[in-house]
């Protein structure tokens, strides 16, 4: 909660202004598939993607932050192809 930039995230579950991105990132990446996230913030992508790739795919996350590293480090425990 320290971490303003998470906050639209937290209350409402999306990323204030990101819709069309978010959508397109639905369409594109598919079971399996492998997805680089560079600049991955605290992780909207990542995760999204993570779900999108399923257990057979992979997602790599790069963030050079070392605060916002750390948040989506810890939500990528949740993700065994993160």
């Amino acid at each position: 909660l320290r971490e303003s930039m998470s906050m639209p995230y937290l209350l409402t579950g999306e990323i204030w202004g990101e819709q069309g991105e978010t959508e397109f990132a639905k369409y594109v990446v598919q079971p399996g598939d492998i997805v680089l996230d560079i600049g991955a913030n605290v992780g909207w992508y990542s995760t999204l993607f993570a779900e999108r790739v399923g257990k057979s795919g992979k997602v790599f996350g790069f963030e050079p932050s070392p605060n916002t590293y750390s948040l989506i480090r810890r939500t990528a425990e949740r993700y065994p192809q993160m």
